[in-house]
């Protein structure tokens, strides 16, 4: 019955958080592309030399583009930290049912999720720094046109 139970219920739910993990770690990549498009876009704005109203709009392009990764964010920490505790009170609830070897699996599991929460929290810290580069090189904008 334990077996059956495992195939029944860590699997599914082993696969369920890689699918999730896998989603956030390409909408960061996407979000981090689309940063750099935008500094290479305002770095090349700079450097050609073109009028002020264009630099403006390459401006509001930056903060509405870092609004959008902040929201992005937020939803995809909210929504990962809902899964995985779904996910983790439906592993112990069928193991601490079936078996005591639950207790060990429950604890490979919830390290395992630890591991993922490290990555994760390494992309966002990689996403911050990107974003303090994009500030920086807003406020060198600025300082270059007035």
């Amino acid at each position: 019955m334990w077996v059956e139970t495992t195939i029944i219920t860590f699997y599914p739910a082993a696969a369920f958080i890689c699918v999730v993990v896998v989603v956030d770690v390409f909408v960061v990549a996407v979000v981090v592309d689309v940063d750099v498009v935008v500094a290479v876009a305002v770095v090349v704005v700079v450097v050609v030399d073109v009028d002020v109203d264009v630099v403006l709009v390459v401006i509001v392009v930056v903060v509405v583009v870092v609004v959008f990764v902040v929201v992005v964010v937020i939803v995809i920490v909210v929504v990962d930290i809902v899964v995985v505790v779904g996910v983790v009170v439906a592993v112990v609830a069928t193991f601490v049912v079936v078996s005591a070897v639950g207790f060990v699996v429950l604890w490979l599991l919830l390290l395992v999720l630890l591991l993922l929460l490290f990555l994760f929290l390494l992309l966002l810290l990689l996403l911050f720094l990107l974003l303090l580069l994009l500030f920086l090189l807003l406020l060198v904008l600025l300082a270059w046109l007035w």
